[in-house]
């Protein structure tokens, strides 16, 4: 299973490629999230590095708790 997105997240400056390169900016920019959201997307990046599920589910999970912390 690739570990990479199929589509790269923009957020602001930040390009993505992958639940990895997510989850290293999460752990640097999590106070800027909503806490329960951004804990969500972490275990759910987590997943996915794993294996345990696919990249995209992880890329939507990361996808929502920026939008949340964008509005």
């Amino acid at each position: 299973m690739s570990k990479t997105w199929d589509e790269p997240v923009i957020v602001g400056d930040h390009l993505f490629f992958s639940p990895h390169q997510a989850s290293q900016f999460l752990r640097v920019y999590h106070a800027n999230l909503e806490r329960g959201r951004a804990h969500e997307a972490e275990g759910v990046l987590a997943a996915a590095i794993d294996g345990r599920v696919p990249p995209e589910v992880a890329r939507e999970a990361f996808l929502q708790a920026v939008r949340l912390a964008q509005s």
